[in-house]
């Protein structure tokens, strides 16, 4: 090969700096015109003390990208490439610029690409072929994470990848409290107890074994990637658990009012409540809950947005859709409304409710079904947006939800399944 001078080395400054500042995962980087012209020895990168890795600056072993003087003949380009034992791997043509795929000798690349790059007679660009990789917005070390169905229906992995997975939102769960199991480490808060009107709520009440506030507060913000039971919406939000319950399970609306009080205290604007009335008897409706209806618009006034199970007996809902309420049917994976979900006009989203993956109060995983985990869930996926929106209030969190929704699909109609499914990806853009 043929040695140029210092002063002659080719250095294609420019499209070398453009490539450092302007590489994605998009495609391939390239120039229309290559650039001949002589650049000083400094503009060579020729050696590197170490590797950096793969995805942070690495590259391909034995392999480097050049661009061929158009100056040069095909028999003396084949020298030039056969003198530094080069192998023409691929040829690359995108318009009228053509890319050639060089494999070195192994364990040559530095020598190689030294001598390539200082022989501008041959080679007008010549490039280390970089390696990147996919952002991982994907969770993969939670156990369950494989078999939640419910993640990938409410496209939210893709998601992740939009927001901060609900970093700096709380989410209120008005249930039976919540204890501090570990997919809830370092997130629960002590909350408040809204049937006495003081005091914590972070003590799960549930009666029964379940641990029904723990469920529905796991199903939002499981902690994720962490090895432990699921992964859930909105793994970096913190929860503020609110109790409702009373020691036989049951709440009333002035417990459910002073609920909403204590958040529109705590400035909290993403509320679940998994505590529902049987139809006629809805919270829907202004004629049965006239007061709580008003206190409801006063939270959402407030900015807040409260989300709320459509209930499990397999009725319909009469009501009209209400800004102030935001009504969650339960589908399964088939995309089926579940056949215990309660549907109608009220409803807004459908969510997955049909063994969704969350932790009991002991810390255990449960595979539970229920509009219960349909509703926190969604509170989750609106955390979600709320992390990739800050400052936007609950009903443009809402708007979005609404708007990006998923309802292409034989079965939908907007009495059983309100705008659709939620969209996580979408809505967090």
């Amino acid at each position: 090969m043929r040695q140029g001078s210092g002063a002659k080395r080719l250095a294609n400054t420019a499209l070398l700096g453009l490539f450092a500042t302007s590489f994605t995962c998009s495609g391939f980087w390239t120039a229309s015109i290559a650039d001949t012209t002589a650049k000083p020895d400094s503009a060579y990168p020729l050696s590197v003390k170490q590797m950096p890795p793969k995805g942070e600056g690495g590259w391909r072993e034995d392999t480097l990208i050049v661009i061929a003087n158009p100056r040069s003949s095909k028999d003396s380009l084949d020298d030039a490439i056969k003198e530094v034992k080069g192998t023409v791997k691929r040829k690359i043509r995108i318009g009228r610029q053509e890319f050639l795929v060089i494999q070195t000798e192994k364990d040559r690349l530095e020598e190689t690409y030294k001598e390539m790059a200082e022989d501008p007679q041959h080679f007008s660009l010549v490039q280390r072929n970089f390696v990147y990789k996919k952002e991982q917005c994907n969770i993969v070390d939670d156990p369950a994470f494989p078999t939640q169905y419910e993640l990938p229906m409410l496209n939210v992995p893709n998601g992740w990848c939009n927001s901060t997975a609900g970093q700096g939102v709380r989410i209120a769960i008005l249930d039976t409290g919540v204890n501090p199991v570990p997919e809830l480490n370092g997130r629960l808060l002590s909350g408040f107890n809204a049937t006495v009107g003081s005091g914590p709520g972070n003590v799960d009440t549930d009666p029964g074994s379940l641990g029904h506030g723990t469920a529905c507060a796991t199903a939002a913000a499981a902690a994720s990637n962490n090895g432990v039971n699921s992964a859930s919406p909105a793994y970096n939000a913190q929860i503020y658990p609110i109790i409702i319950s009373d020691s036989e399970g049951y709440t009333d609306d002035a417990t459910l009012m002073t609920a909403l009080d204590e958040c529109a205290a705590q400035g909290i604007k993403i509320a679940s409540c998994s505590f529902n009335s049987v139809p006629p008897y809805s919270f829907s409706s202004a004629l049965y809950h006239e007061g709580l209806q008003a206190a409801l618009t006063a939270f959402n006034d407030n900015g807040g947005i409260l989300f709320n199970a459509a209930g499990n007996e397999h009725k319909k809902i009469k009501d009209p859709i209400r800004t102030n309420l935001i009504v969650v049917s339960a589908i399964d994976s088939t995309l089926k409304l579940a056949k215990f979900s309660n549907t109608g006009t009220s409803v807004w989203f459908s969510s997955p409710g049909v063994l969704v993956q969350c932790s009991d109060k002991f810390g255990f995983p449960v595979h539970i079904s229920g509009t219960s985990f349909s509703a926190p869930m969604t509170a989750g996926v609106a955390a979600m947006v709320a992390s990739a929106h800050p400052g936007e209030t609950g009903n443009q969190t809402l708007s979005r939800m609404a708007s990006t929704a998923f309802r292409s699909w034989k079965k939908y109609s907007a009495k059983n399944f309100g705008y659709g499914i939620p969209d996580a990806s979408l809505a967090c853009q």
